[in-house]
């Protein structure tokens, strides 16, 4: 029995040694592999920093941003006094270190602020208002943003300081969904413009339309185009809706609702560039099934605003000349029925491929748009699947899995593994409700399993709320967004920035067959 007794003490303290051996090497078993990265870039340093606190990930978030001020904010402040306001955008890569040793305190005080760490946290944003105050950090909306400004938002907040700003409760607009009744649907079918006007240096960057006849143009065209964008007030649904109500608001709200004839009335009296005005009546007309008409507000655009631009979310400039020509190239290629095809028709900006629109210039051919014979007609049906003569691959860019490739004929095409690729994309970013970037408490969707079942939620756990009662109800069964988009028909996922978990986005290729593009 005493032997005995010894033999469990000898166990009991041979596993205890080990116990505790392994607690004090698990620290420097993670100490020695980040380590192991060796000496790190500022952008590289950052990015790490986004990922493990994406993760919630406390050593390494730390580890990573006392790395970067260690290493880099001596340059960093020498980088700070050299400005006196932000950089410009096409500057701003001038200051990576700048921008990592700001972002890493800002992230230390997000991450402190976690931890419930008052004081600490208060410090630390406290030294990137002060010392870095032009750092800035990409935000993956499509903008960059003050490190000094977030941290001052959240200094206000702990402190109290953030005034509640009341809110005016509108009365909610009842939008049914309509369709649009034309008042004056216009005299032609096909408007021939050299009827009332003429063209002149067609092709050229001297291009100009002359309208001799506007009146009998306004008379052709009908309600809501140029240059009868006017004629809609005389339409009594217009002033129906006007005395409704429902033409009230920002003209914005009013492109993707069902209500298509207010979207219709209230895009033709908006304080917007004219080219932009007919685009978005184009698609409300489009919309409510008016395709004649339609095309008639794109060849507008085409023909009188060719040089109209619009600017996307990510503050690019958006040429809406040439994507009038596509829409009406999609409805004529795509409604046979109408018996209609535009030809000669091109808009090539040249500069247009930067940010800068004063050194754009345009060389334009609005075409003309013409009605099909019955041989022609026959001709398109016949040829319709006939595939392109492309001729030879004459240039190649990459040589892996996936290439583009130049055929002789001028057209690109991208390919996966010698294939031609079709991109039936999306970008995917899923937030858990409640969460915000601009709050911090946004967490990283790849590593999100707040079931803890071993899942990661939005791939796997996603369900539809078929009865639309926000929450999940017994027949609601979780099929994940990963399936959901596969039946969608998508082929491919945009991801900004990190990708915390390649062994979640290898299964979603392995299983789902959806391939990744980062951004």
């Amino acid at each position: 029995m005493r032997k005995l007794n010894m033999r469990r003490k000898i166990v009991f303290i041979i596993a205890f040694l080990f116990t505790l051996c392994a607690m004090l090497c698990a620290p420097c078993a993670m100490r020695h592999a980040l380590c192991d990265e060796g000496e790190l870039s500022p952008k590289q340093l950052i990015v790490r920093a986004w990922e493990a606190w994406g993760a919630k990930d406390y050593e390494r978030t730390f580890y990573y941003t006392n790395q970067c001020i260690e290493l880099y904010s001596e340059e960093a402040k020498r980088e700070q006094a050299s400005l006196k306001d932000f950089p410009s955008t096409e500057a701003i890569d001038q200051y990576i270190t700048l921008n990592a040793v700001g972002t890493s305190y800002f992230i230390q005080g997000e991450a402190y602020l976690s931890q419930e760490n008052i004081d600490e946290a208060k410090r630390v944003f406290k030294a990137a208002i002060e010392e870095y105050s032009f750092a800035q950090n990409w935000d993956p909306r499509g903008w960059f943003w003050s490190v000094r400004e977030k941290a001052q938002a959240s200094l206000d907040k702990m402190e109290g300081k953030v005034e509640k700003i009341a809110v005016e409760k509108k009365p909610k607009i009842i939008r049914p969904p309509t369709k649009i009744t034309l008042y004056d649907p216009g005299t032609n079918d096909i408007v021939d413009y050299t009827k009332y006007g003429y063209f002149k240096g067609l092709g050229t960057d001297k291009y100009r339309y002359i309208v001799k006849d506007p009146e009998g143009l306004a008379l052709a065209v009908g309600e809501g185009i140029y240059p009868n964008t006017s004629g809609v007030t005389w339409d009594p649904r217009y002033r129906e809706l006007k005395k409704q109500g429902r033409l009230d608001g920002n003209h914005w709200d009013f492109v993707n609702t069902d209500d298509l004839e207010a979207n219709f009335y209230k895009w033709s009296q908006v304080p917007e560039p004219t080219g932009v005005k007919l685009f978005y009546t184009g698609m409300a007309l489009e919309r409510s099934g008016l395709l004649r008409h339609a095309i008639r507000a794109y060849y507008a655009i085409a023909a009188h605003f060719p040089k109209s631009v619009g600017w996307t979310y990510f503050h690019t400039p958006w040429y809406i000349g040439q994507v009038a020509i596509d829409r009406i190239d999609y409805l004529t290629r795509y409604n046979p029925e109408l018996g209609l095809e535009l030809r000669g028709a091109k808009i090539f900006v040249e500069n247009g491929l930067d940010n800068n629109i004063a050194n754009d210039k345009f060389y334009i051919n609005p075409g003309r748009l013409v009605k099909l014979n019955f041989f022609e007609k026959l001709k398109k049906h016949l040829l319709k699947n006939r595939p392109v003569n492309t001729g030879r691959v004459v240039r190649q860019i990459g040589d892996g899995k996936v290439d583009l490739v130049k055929y002789k004929n001028g057209d690109w095409q991208l390919r996966v593994e010698g294939k031609p690729y079709l991109i039936k994309g999306i970008a995917y970013s899923p937030a858990k409700i409640g969460q915000s970037p601009d709050e911090g408490t946004l967490e990283d969707w790849m590593q999100a399993d707040h079931n803890n079942n071993g899942r990661i939620d939005g791939p796997y756990d996603a369900w539809v709320d078929k009865n639309y009662n926000n929450k999940q109800d017994a027949d609601e069964h979780s099929v994940g967004d990963f399936q959901l988009l596969k039946d969608m028909g998508c082929n491919t996922m945009r991801l900004y920035h990190h990708a915390s978990n390649k062994k979640l986005l290898r299964d979603l290729y392995d299983r789902f067959g959806i391939m990744v593009i980062m951004g």
